[in-house]
C-alpha cells in the first residue's frame, strides 16, 4: 500500500475536525456553566472555584482553535507540495473542490443551528474566534482549496527545481 501524503480529502478532514472540535468546546463550556450554577444554588460551603476555572480554561481554547486551523492549513499545503500528481487529475480535483465548498456551507449551516439553541447561545458568545471560523468556513475552504490545487499542480517536473 502506498503512503498517503496529501490529496483533496484533506480538506474534508479539516472541515469535519473543525466541526467536532468546535461543538465539543461549546458543549463542554455549557456543561461547566450548568455545573457551576448547580453548585451556586446549593451553596452549602461548596467551593465553586473549580467550575469557574474550568470555564476560564475552556475559553482559552478559543485562541487555540486559531492555531489548530493554521496548523491544518499548513499541513494541507505542505502535503500537497510533496505529492507527485499527473495533470489529468486536475479536473477531478476541481470537481471535488466544488463539492467540498458546498459541503462546507452545509457544515456552517449545521453549526449555526447548533449555536442558535437557547442553551448554547451563551457559551457561543465566549468563543468569538471559533464561531467566526466556523461561520466563514466556505470562504476558508475556498482559499485553502485553491492554494492546495495551485501547489499540487504548479510544481516543476524535476522535484521542485527549475530546469531554466
Amino acid at each position: 500500500m502506498k503512503t498517503k501524503r496529501g490529496d483533496m480529502f484533506d480538506l474534508l478532514f479539516m472541515m469535519v475536525a473543525l466541526l467536532v472540535i468546535s461543538v465539543f468546546l461549546l458543549f463542554s463550556h455549557m456543561i461547566a456553566g450548568q455545573i457551576q450554577l448547580g453548585f451556586l444554588n446549593n451553596s452549602d460551603s461548596i467551593n465553586t472555584t473549580f467550575t469557574g476555572n474550568t470555564q476560564g480554561i475552556l475559553e482559552k481554547f478559543d485562541l487555540g482553535m486559531g492555531f489548530i486551523v493554521f496548523g491544518l492549513i499548513a499541513f494541507i499545503i505542505i502535503s500537497g507540495f510533496f505529492i507527485r500528481t499527473h495533470p489529468i487529475f486536475f479536473i477531478g480535483s476541481i470537481i471535488m473542490f466544488i463539492m467540498f465548498v458546498f459541503i462546507s456551507s452545509t457544515i456552517t449551516n449545521t453549526f449555526d443551528k447548533i449555536i442558535e439553541a437557547d442553551n448554547v447561545t451563551d457559551s457561543a458568545d465566549s468563543f468569538p474566534i471559533t464561531v467566526g471560523l466556523m461561520r466563514n468556513m466556505p470562504v476558508l475552504i475556498t482559499v485553502v482549496g485553491l492554494l492546495f490545487i495551485i501547489v499540487l499542480y504548479a510544481k516543476f517536473g524535476g522535484g521542485g527545481t527549475s530546469t531554466i
